[in-house]
């Protein structure tokens, strides 16, 4: 199976390095500014292996290419996306990739609300797949560990895959090579409207952390962790109305004060790495796209007459992301 990523994040080389174990052919799609460095190979640290928390694994078996002309001159079965969703709809680039790519399945992983329809509206939804990430990855080190090199870390929780929909054919393909490759990997239903909940809860919860200067110790003791749970009510009940959908109940639960408390010693028990320092490194880079999210919230909000004021709240009072 021959695969283009385009983009070589943590996402993009988390994706590429499994479908290249599980025996794909693997290139990415790179600005010019980054392609001396890829061509160097990459450093990762899979955090569920002990021995590579501290030691890295080499990532190099790929092409790497820089224009849409070579695109073109390739063959391709499946072209995964791999970068934010403001950056998918940013220019006109997605339109010249189609033309590029022939009759290639599409991997689209982006979670706001709408991009998936955006996706399939352009490529046809008969060869696009829909998938959700569920893997953490960031590019190390955080801070205080001892990694000879910098690279990207990344660590997959327990009894959590990767979900794909979309046509049989390039979904067992895809599946096939990610569980090859040591990846945890399932076919689901449902995958384009979980993503969409969990996004919008994801977004709130992120903005509120944000405005308690990302410590859940602060998130609790100030108003933001209140904010952010009316924020999150209203919504997942806007991405289940966008999608016909009653809104779950529990979800705004998970904005309890007291269950906050409960999870914080957990979460530093099971997770192998600084919980609060990942969602400021992650989100602070990605935090056009947790606007952009909470924005398209608020103005479907409006088209379907829900309440939105705490959205508006929250999205006024995180203001523009920081450099």
């Amino acid at each position: 199976m021959r695969v283009l990523l385009v983009g070589a994040g943590a996402v993009g080389q988390v994706y590429g390095r499994h479908l290249a174990l599980g025996g794909a052919e693997v290139s990415f799609l790179l600005k010019p500014k980054h392609l001396e460095a890829a061509r160097r190979g990459f450093a990762m640290y899979p955090y569920n292996d002990r021995r590579h928390r501290t030691e890295p694994v080499r990532f190099a078996c790929f092409g790497v290419l820089g224009s849409m002309s070579e695109v073109r001159a390739g063959r391709w079965d499946q072209v995964w996306l791999c970068v934010s969703s403001d950056a998918l709809r940013a220019g006109g680039w997605f339109a010249e990739l189609l033309e590029a790519i022939g009759g290639a399945a599409v991997v689209t992983l982006q979670v706001g609300l709408g991009d998936a329809e955006w996706v399939a509206e352009r490529a046809g939804a008969e060869r696009v797949l829909f998938g959700l990430i569920t893997f953490l990855a960031w590019p190390g080190p955080l801070g205080g560990e001892g990694l000879p090199e910098p690279g990207i870390c990344y660590w997959v929780p327990p009894l959590v895959p990767t979900l794909l929909q979309g046509p049989a054919p390039p979904v067992a393909a895809a599946l096939g090579a990610l569980r090859r490759g040591g990846l945890p990997a399932r076919a689901a239903r449902g995958v384009v409207q979980q993503a969409a909940l969990s996004a919008a809860m994801v977004s709130t919860g992120v903005a509120a952390l944000e405005l308690a200067g990302w410590r859940f110790g602060a998130l609790v003791r100030g108003p933001w962790l209140g904010l952010g749970r009316r924020a999150a009510r209203e919504a997942v009940a806007i991405a289940a109305g966008y999608y016909g959908r009653r809104p779950p109940r529990l979800v705004p639960q998970l904005f309890q004060p007291w269950l906050v408390r409960a999870l914080m010693p957990l979460v530093r028990w099971v997770v192998p790495f600084d919980m609060e320092r990942y969602l400021q490194v992650h989100f602070s880079k990605v935090g056009r796209q947790t606007r952009q999210h909470l924005e398209r919230l608020i103005a479907e909000g409006r088209r379907q007459g829900l309440p939105a004021g705490a959205l508006q709240e929250l999205h006024r009072r995180l203001g523009p992301p920081a450099r």
